[in-house]
């Protein structure tokens, strides 16, 4: 993650009020990381808290471990109120088999498509509108569908740049681009790309 990244997810999470805590061996040693957020969707997420990174030093990526940290983050949810809490077992921690033996059942299914050729795509007549910048109102009534962060945090940490670039501190070599887009007999749904030029080749990632 490059430092800028890190930063900025960082006070993205002490700004909204969530959980960005350190795992220490004997008080000494750093051995791993836990992030909670804690938010609101529509259904089927509702309010919720989700345990979105869960990562451990190799020599302690135990089952007892891991389930001893999940039981600590279920707990602090339960004590801010909340009474769902989410995984999202790759690549964030909590192994689908220690889930499932803890009770956890598959919600949503997240998704990655890579898409190379660009040039050769025939797009849809679609139309673009720009967006206000007010979460309650652009964001919060959607779903992001690659489901890894809430829509909440997404919009905070990644989203806002593409509607205040010139505020931005993100590195230079990224680039934003924010749109409503309608097709014909659809419903509208939001698209923002970041384009990071210091990839080669250049490579594009977009939030649907």
């Amino acid at each position: 993650m490059h430092d800028l990244y890190c930063t900025r997810h960082i006070q993205t999470y002490e700004a909204l009020g969530w959980d960005c805590l350190v795992v220490v061996r004997d008080e000494v040693e750093i051995v791993g990381s836990v992030e909670i957020c804690y938010t609101r969707e529509p259904e089927p997420f509702g309010v919720y808290g989700h345990l979105e990174v869960l990562e451990l030093v190799e020599d302690i990526m135990i089952d007892e471990v891991e389930s001893w940290l999940l039981e600590q983050c279920e707990k602090r949810a339960g004590n801010r109120g909340f009474k769902r809490f989410w995984c999202r077992p790759e690549g964030s921690g909590g192994s689908r088999l220690l889930l499932a033996g803890r009770g956890y059942q598959e919600l949503w299914r997240s998704t990655w498509l890579t898409v190379r050729e660009l040039d050769s795509m025939q797009l849809p007549i679609s139309r673009d509108d720009g967006l206000n910048g007010d979460y309650s109102e652009d964001a919060a009534h959607l779903l992001a569908l690659n489901h890894r962060e809430s829509t909440e945090y997404r919009w905070r940490y990644l989203w806002r740049p593409v509607l205040t670039p010139d505020a931005s501190d993100f590195p230079t070599r990224v680039r934003f681009r924010g749109k409503r887009t309608t097709l014909d007999g659809r419903p509208s749904g939001i698209c923002l790309v970041n384009i990071q030029s210091w990839r080669d080749p250049k490579s594009a990632s977009a939030d649907l």
